[in-house]
């Protein structure tokens, strides 16, 4: 800890450099203040005992309470041609890093932001594909172990769109493994991206004249 050597009532202290002294000695102790992360914390030198490790314990004073009190002297180990409150103030006032500026934030600006997915779509998906592996005995991933058809696929998206419009269900649960219809929606298409990010996808589409 460094410390700084004040002279209060003619007596020596050793003041650590960046804490705030009281000008007035009480019962042979001078009590000192920290302000950090905007709270007060005290402590207090002994003259008979300047090598003394202080002990901080919080305290109910503000650092505002601390810049506009007069009892209080100089922050130690700072210029002391300025006030406290001036030297409180430019600390206050010290230019920080905002959190758009911090490296893992431009670093995260460049991936994909996932924080936008609305959980309530994640965990239905999550729901259908467990249902389907508990109740028709299928394989997790399975669509990866061998290929599948774009229009197999498309087909059974369109048929829980057309049964949540129909309401073919009071609650629109599939008849078979009892998850929204809509959720069966999601996942099937799912299913068709994932097959055509990693090969597995045949695209068996009608041909079509347009766009030629």
């Amino acid at each position: 800890m460094k410390t700084k050597e004040v002279i209060i009532e003619g007596r020596k202290f050793n003041a650590p450099a960046d804490a705030v002294y009281r000008t007035k000695i009480n019962n042979g102790c001078v009590n000192v203040f920290k302000i950090l992360n905007g709270q007060v914390f005290s402590s207090h030198l002994e003259a008979n005992n300047p090598s003394k490790d202080l002990s901080w314990g919080p305290t109910l004073l503000t650092p505002q309470e601390v810049i506009d009190s007069e009892d209080f002297k100089l922050l130690p180990g700072l210029s002391e041609k300025k006030t406290l409150r001036q030297q409180l103030k430019e600390r206050q006032e010290e230019p920080t890093q905002s959190w758009e500026e911090h490296p893992v934030h431009k670093e995260d600006q460049s991936k994909v932001p996932v924080q936008y997915c609305p959980p309530v779509a994640i965990e239905a998906i999550g729901q259908v594909l467990h249902n389907s592996t508990a109740i028709k005995k299928r394989e997790p991933w399975n669509w990866r172990e061998g290929q599948i058809d774009l229009m197999g696929y498309l087909g059974k998206v369109q048929r829980h769109i057309l049964a949540t419009i129909d309401k073919k269900d009071q609650n629109d649960l599939d008849p078979e493994i009892k998850t929204h219809h809509l959720d069966c929606a999601m996942a099937n298409l799912a299913i068709i991206r994932d097959a055509m990010q990693h090969g597995t996808l045949v695209d068996n589409r009608p041909m079509s004249n347009l766009g030629r």
